[in-house]
């Protein structure tokens, strides 16, 4: 008998350095913190409305096609990419985003400005992961439930829509600030 592995995900990983982006990013932040933010997915901290700035989403947009046809190439022919939104947050001291998706598009991305030292990873999900019972004494798993990414300053990562994902607190009194997008993918 063999064993097959099925429902493989995957998440692409790469920076961008942009100062020209960050400092505009930053200038919308502040722009927006006059106003009121919206509630989603943030316990804490700052989130803002969908956003309109043609710098941030030219550069978002070109990032996110290189990265995607870099990855998915052999996969890829004539393919329309959207940048159907994208919202900053910022995140405080004890600050958080609970598990949650993205319907309504083929990837969500996020791109980090500033973080921290300490804590504030991002966690992917396992579908179904929080039903199974641990059944670790019978089975050696071939990977956990979870995954865990550390944000870095100028990280810039895209994965699935559909993949349940949040951000866990940080503990120290700095931001964490990123730009988080959607992209929807059509017959080009």
């Amino acid at each position: 008998m063999a064993k097959t592995e099925i429902f493989k995900e995957s998440i692409i990983i790469d920076s961008l350095q942009n100062p020209e982006l960050n400092k505009e990013i930053l200038k919308v932040l502040k722009e927006s913190k006059k106003g009121q933010g919206v509630f989603k997915s943030n316990f804490g901290g700052f989130q803002t409305n969908t956003i309109e700035n043609q710098l941030i989403a030219e550069t978002i947009l070109k990032q996110s096609i290189k990265c995607i046809t870099d990855n998915y190439q052999s996969k890829i022919k004539k393919i329309k990419f959207e940048l159907l939104n994208m919202w900053i947050n910022e995140n405080l001291k004890n600050s958080f985003n609970i598990p949650h998706v993205h319907p309504g598009s083929h990837f969500s991305g996020v791109y980090y400005i500033e973080t921290t030292k300490k804590n504030g990873e991002l966690i992917f999900f396992k579908d179904g992961g929080s039903s199974l019972i641990n059944l670790g004494d019978f089975f050696n798993y071939d990977d956990s439930n979870f995954y865990k990414i550390k944000p870095q300053k100028d990280m810039f990562i895209l994965f699935p829509s559909s993949l349940k994902h949040m951000v866990t607190p940080h503990s120290e009194n700095g931001k964490r600030i990123s730009i988080s997008f959607n992209i929807k993918l059509s017959n080009g």
